[in-house]
């Protein structure tokens, strides 16, 4: 196995990523049907107040906003959040709350303290991602929903790179697009899922849910069946 990327490393990757990254995913049909997916569960009745783990550039936060969420926006990288504060500037501010650090310790917000969590594609690259999944149950208030894409056990990242390049040579963009590919192509590369030691899984994160007294609504593949889709609601209090 290939050595992990220390931390200022990792950043680092991401700030190169953040700058194609919405040059070339929002092109990309698996990546509009989990957004889309994120949306619509984070969009139902008696969602008001959403909390968007791992949340980038904003793409899903920037949906929400548009359908009047309050929305709280945590992520790490200082580069992929100059990218949400750039598509939200002047227009949704008032409904949004940007938060760089990471998820693992969400100390700030009680117990319940949101109707909704999303995550999507973003447990993978934390160093503790079950500690980061342990906040996001515990800040979800009992009847809210939870939505998570993450990565699956059958993991293969070339499946996913080898349909991308394809998929832009088919649409007659992969000439205009060359470089914002070869630079997301790279950082996906560095940052590999399937690499990282400490991983939590899209199948552990359904058990897990289970055990928590949720209600699974739903579980979709996606990216090509490497990842998952699960909706969730709280039902019961968390076990400790």
């Amino acid at each position: 196995m290939k050595s992990e990327l220390n931390e200022l490393a990792r950043q680092k990757v991401w700030e190169s990523y953040s700058l194609s990254y919405d040059i070339i995913l929002p092109k990309l049909p698996f990546y509009q049907e989990v957004i889309k997916r994120h949306v619509e569960v984070m969009t139902g009745q008696g969602i008001t107040d959403v909390i968007d783990i791992g949340a980038g550039t904003g793409n899903v936060s920037v949906e929400l906003l548009s359908k009047n969420r309050r929305v709280t926006a945590v992520d790490l990288n200082a580069t992929m959040l100059a990218r949400l504060r750039e598509k939200t500037f002047e227009t949704c501010m008032a409904n949004l709350s940007i938060i760089e650090q990471n998820a693992e310790d969400l100390s700030q917000f009680a117990d319940r303290s949101f109707d909704g969590v999303t995550i999507m594609l973003a447990l993978y690259d934390m160093i503790n991602p079950r500690l980061a999944f342990h906040e996001a149950v515990r800040i979800l208030r009992p009847g809210g929903s939870i939505v998570i894409t993450e990565i699956k056990r059958c993991f293969q990242l070339q499946i996913l790179i080898d349909f991308v390049e394809e998929y832009l040579r088919q649409k007659n963009l992969y000439a205009i697009l060359r470089q914002d590919w070869e630079r997301v192509m790279t950082a996906n590369k560095l940052l590999d899922p399937g690499s990282r030691e400490l991983r939590l899984f899209a199948e552990e994160i359904e058990s897990n849910l289970r055990e928590n007294g949720f209600s699974i609504h739903s579980i979709k593949d996606s990216h090509l069946g490497n990842c998952a889709t699960i909706w969730a609601t709280k039902v019961n209090t968390v076990r400790t």
